[in-house]
């Protein structure tokens, strides 16, 4: 029989799965519909970004996570290998990264940070004395939060003055 290269990954997938200090894609493809009458010995992604690029190998054909860099677009390329050859390439749109995990506001902390449908919301709190100045929630929409860092401040709060006698 003749062996051959194999036709391409299929039914591509990709997310961006949030996290406070970095985050990932995975990217996910069903094995080729044509093996080319041998084995899958692995398959080659390609992440690509502005000037740079970056090729893992897998023999996975589920998914892969790969970390990445905040406010930033990538372009993935996918190719399946045998031992006759590579199969021809195919692409991912444009994947674009998060926001960079944002500093804790001045007399306050971060108290929650969860992935959501859109990106990603992150909570802060304020220590005890002190108020917020604005909402204590900020949004992660299109790799910017929604309320700037430099206006989440906590500012102090005089205790109430005791009644006079």
């Amino acid at each position: 029989s003749i062996l051959g290269f194999p036709s391409p990954p299929w039914n591509l997938t990709s997310s961006v799965v949030y996290g406070i200090s970095r985050y990932s894609l995975v990217v996910g493809w069903e094995s080729p519909r044509d093996d080319g009458g041998v084995e899958i010995d692995n398959y080659t992604l390609s992440l690509h970004q502005e000037d740079q690029t970056v090729v893992q190998t897998t023999t996975e054909s589920l998914e892969l996570r790969l970390s990445l860099d905040y406010s930033t677009v990538y372009s993935i390329i996918i190719t399946a290998n045998n031992c006759a050859g590579t199969s021809y390439p195919v692409s991912l749109t444009s994947v674009q990264a998060g926001c960079r995990a944002p500093p804790s506001p001045v007399n306050g902390s971060i108290e929650e940070y969860r992935s959501t449908e859109e990106g990603a919301e992150i909570q802060f709190h304020c220590q005890n004395g002190y108020t917020p100045n604005e909402r204590m929630s900020s949004q992660c929409l299109n790799s910017s939060w929604s309320l700037h860092p430099t206006d989440l401040v906590c500012v102090f709060t005089p205790p109430p003055k005791p009644p006079t006698p």
